[in-house]
Order: structure tokens, then C-alpha cells, then sequence
């Protein structure tokens, strides 16, 4: 039944400058650039198993978390699968298996690890099966951003930097320091571990309706080049003022766009207060970033990662908190998951 098989785990990463809005829809090309750093401990492990063309029309089969999708993740992955067939010259239906370590579609960017592994392990399964045109990582980042734009961010480990480019062939992720650089930490505070309303991916499209998405993008290059001297020099409160700063007008855009998203949630907005009251009343170096969903990312030393969780965890409105410090490139895996 199947031809070949191969698994990847790949994590997911956390962006302290965002991209907010595409300008190539078709090549998934941002409107700018972002810089993120890759979550040790929130993953998506999927295996891929191409299958013998069924003369009664096989479908693909998509499992994620134990359950069958259908609908928009369903077409969502099926898409992806098409241009990797394309890329390949390959007919096979396929099955999907996908699991992940945190909350899917919660705004920890599930999407990112989730591509990033399913590129990684379909191609990986054609090489198993005996093809020899098996395109790079580089290629296969570029083939991964069109499903999802963070998804190229995950190919490498540590702090990367993805840059907007022009077309297909530069817009790419490149590597700004490794793991080990710096043991940085983002202490996730889980709010709401149900799917977004709205998809990052449906979001992006509306970017351009925001007043503010002009002036938000003219910015943003000098938020990269603060953030990237920041990782360089370890220096936690230049990056956290910056990554702060940086969300706030992301979801002022998405707030002003038509129609407009709010993600954030009461209890969002209380512990981003709380966050700045210990930094700024208790001294504890603490800082908040926040993605397209409620959940909070709090950025915090090695040395402050045990206080920051206590606190978190004792939060009222937190669910679960998620540890993470900087994580790994995909890693192929020789347990599949079928």
C-alpha cells in the first residue's frame, strides 16, 4: 500500500518582529521582513507515506492530533501536498499522521512546525523511495512558505531572519545565531488552547484594508536591525521593548482592518498589564510578545525561568504554561507515527 514513508520533527517558532500581510499571495511573499526564534519544546512530528495510485481514486488521508480532518485543514494540507507532487512529478496519493506538542491553531504558530515537517518528511519520503532529485532544505523552505509563511522560519534552529525579497528565490530564512547563542527563554502562557475564528493565513489578506499597515511596514526595518543587535549582544531589554512594541502594532493593525480581528482576549490584556507591572514596579526582567491568537509569550533570562513560571502558573486566567528555550532544526525521526 505505501511506496515510502518518512518522518520529521520541526518546531515551531516564536517571531519578535512579525510579518503581517503578504504582497504575492500565489508565493506567499510577505510585506516584510520578520525575525523569530525557534521553540525547543512546541512541535509538530508528522509522517508522510506516499501510496499506489488507486485506480478508484484514492484520497489523501490527513490525521492531526488523532483525528481525520476535513474541511479547510483538510484542503489546507491537500494544497501543499499538490505542490510538492508538481515539484516532483509525482501522481501518489498520500497519508498524512501529524502530532503536536502544544495547542494547534492557538497562535503558537502550529502552522510553521506543522509545514516545515510535512515538506520535510514527503520529500524525505521520495529520497527513501529512491528518487535522487530531492530538493534541498533551502528549496524545500521556499516550497513550505507557500502553505505558510512562518514555515520557512522553522527550517532553521536558533534566531532567524527571514527576509521579505522580491520573488520566489529571495525570499528566504537565514540563521542569525544558533541555539546555543543564547539561552533565551519563552515561558508560553496558554489563555485559550482552542482554534482561532480566524486563520493567520486568511488574516494576512486583510492587512492591506488597515490605515496603519503602511506606516507599520515603513518601521519595521528598524525593528530588525534593533532585535538583531539585541540577539547578537543578549541584551533581553533591548529585544523585549522592541518585540513589545512590535506586537502592539501588529494587532493595531489587525484591529483597524476590515473587518477587523481582535484575538486578544480580556485575559490577554490583564497579564500583558500584570507583565509590565513586574518589570517595571518589582524589577523582575520580564517582557511579552504575542502572536496572531491570545496566548502570551513572556521572554525572560535562564536565571528568571523558574519565578516567571511560578507566577504564570498561579495567573487566574492562565490554562497551561509551555516552556521553551532556543530549539533545533527539523530533526528526522526513525519512529512513525503509522
Amino acid at each position: 500500500m505505501y511506496r515510502c514513508k518518512a518522518t520529521c520533527r520541526a518546531h515551531a517558532n516564536i517571531a519578535f518582529v512579525k510579518y503581517w500581510g503578504v504582497v504575492d499571495s500565489n508565493l506567499n511573499l510577505p510585506a516584510n521582513g520578520s525575525l523569530s526564534m525557534t521553540l525547543s519544546h512546541a512541535h509538530s512530528t508528522t509522517t508522510v507515506a506516499w501510496m499506489d495510485v488507486d485506480p478508484t481514486g484514492e484520497a489523501d488521508i490527513v490525521v492531526i492530533d488523532g483525528k481525520e480532518q476535513s474541511g479547510s485543514a483538510h484542503r489546507r494540507t491537500v494544497s501543499h501536498l499538490d505542490r510538492i507532487r508538481t515539484a516532483m512529478g509525482v501522481p501518489w496519493p498520500a497519508r498524512v499522521e501529524s502530532r503536536n506538542s502544544f495547542p494547534a491553531s492557538a497562535g503558537i504558530a502550529s502552522s510553521a512546525s506543522g509545514f516545515c515537517a510535512l515538506t520535510v518528511a514527503a520529500c524525505q519520503a521520495l529520497a527513501a523511495g529512491g528518487r535522487r532529485d530531492i530538493p534541498d532544505r533551502r528549496h524545500q523552505a521556499r516550497l513550505a512558505r507557500r502553505a505558510s509563511g512562518s514555515a520557512c522560519r522553522s527550517f532553521q534552529g536558533g534566531f532567524v531572519e527571514w527576509s521579505a525579497g522580491g520573488d520566489d528565490a529571495t525570499s528566504v530564512a537565514c540563521q542569525v545565531a544558533g541555539p546555543d547563542h543564547w539561552p533565551l527563554h519563552d515561558v508560553v502562557a496558554v489563555l485559550d488552547a482552542g482554534p482561532k475564528s480566524v486563520s493567520s493565513h486568511d488574516g494576512h489578506r486583510l492587512a492591506a484594508t488597515s490605515p496603519l499597515q503602511e506606516e507599520r511596514v515603513r518601521q519595521v526595518q528598524s525593528h530588525l536591525n534593533t532585535a538583531r543587535s539585541a540577539i547578537r549582544a543578549r541584551d533581553l531589554k533591548s529585544l523585549g521593548e522592541i518585540s513589545e512594541r512590535d506586537a502592539m502594532l501588529m494587532h493595531a493593525v489587525m484591529m483597524s482592518s476590515e473587518p477587523p480581528l481582535l484575538f486578544l482576549n480580556e485575559g490577554s490584556v490583564a497579564l500583558m498589564r500584570q507583565i509590565r507591572d513586574w518589570r517595571l514596579q518589582e524589577g523582575l526582567e520580564v517582557y511579552f510578545t504575542v502572536d496572531a491568537g491570545p496566548n502570551l509569550h513572556v521572554l525572560c533570562n535562564e536565571a528568571d525561568v523558574g519565578e516567571v513560571s511560578h507566577r504564570l502558573a498561579r495567573w487566574p486566567s492562565v490554562q497551561d504554561i509551555l516552556v521553551n528555550g532556543p530549539g533545533p532544526a527539523p530533526e528526522l525521526r526513525n519512529s512513525p507515527l503509522f
